[in-house]
């Protein structure tokens, strides 16, 4: 269990991660509102749709959606979080002195953790904005929709665990220095 020291560090990190993860939801609904407006200009307004295969924008989007989910999995994964403590000068996690240095330690994983997350729900943005571009291009909102899905179901995939991920990276370092020890 982590302390209340690292759980009192982390929250604003956290909250800050949870408020952009919720700010996707509102950028979604946005992006559907400026295609169904731009979809419905007059014939004149619009680009030729001949120029632009719908096929290469969903490629494109499932592309980015995929790049974004994988990135979000690597940036919370165990092997991360362990390869980044075999970076540091860590002593043993069993010494009581050294408690506060591991604590420290966690702290730092989880700011480390903040750019590499919003880039994989920029990554996923990125999908919906790849469906509102082709919906204003081909005139037709409709266009929108399974892109706009994807990205719903692409950000709730990445919902911010911080305060779990660093309990369990935690854990996870006290076992594997314990199976060094034995």
């Amino acid at each position: 269990m982590i302390s209340e020291r690292v759980r009192g560090s982390i929250r604003p990190t956290s909250m800050l991660i949870l408020l952009i993860w919720a700010g996707e939801f509102f950028c979604f609904g946005i992006y559907y509102f400026i295609a169904h407006q731009a979809s419905s200009q007059p014939e004149g307004a619009a680009a030729s749709t001949e120029q632009v295969p719908p096929m290469l924008f969903g490629a494109m989007a499932v592309a980015s959606l995929l790049a974004g989910l994988a990135f979000r999995w690597f940036v919370f994964s165990q092997r991360r979080a362990q390869a980044f403590f075999s970076r540091q000068k860590l002593p043993p996690a069993n010494e009581s002195e050294d408690k506060e240095l591991e604590e420290q330690l966690l702290i730092q994983l989880a700011k480390a953790t903040f750019q590499p997350y919003i880039m994989s729900l920029g990554m996923i943005n990125s999908c919906v904005l790849f469906g509102m571009v082709l919906s204003v291009i081909q005139r037709d909102p409709g266009m929108f929709m399974p892109f706009l899905c994807g990205g719903i179901v692409g950000a709730a995939l990445c919902f911010p665990t911080l305060e779990a991920f660093i309990e369990e990276s935690m854990q996870t370092r006290r076992l594997s220095l314990r199976r060094r020890t034995s």
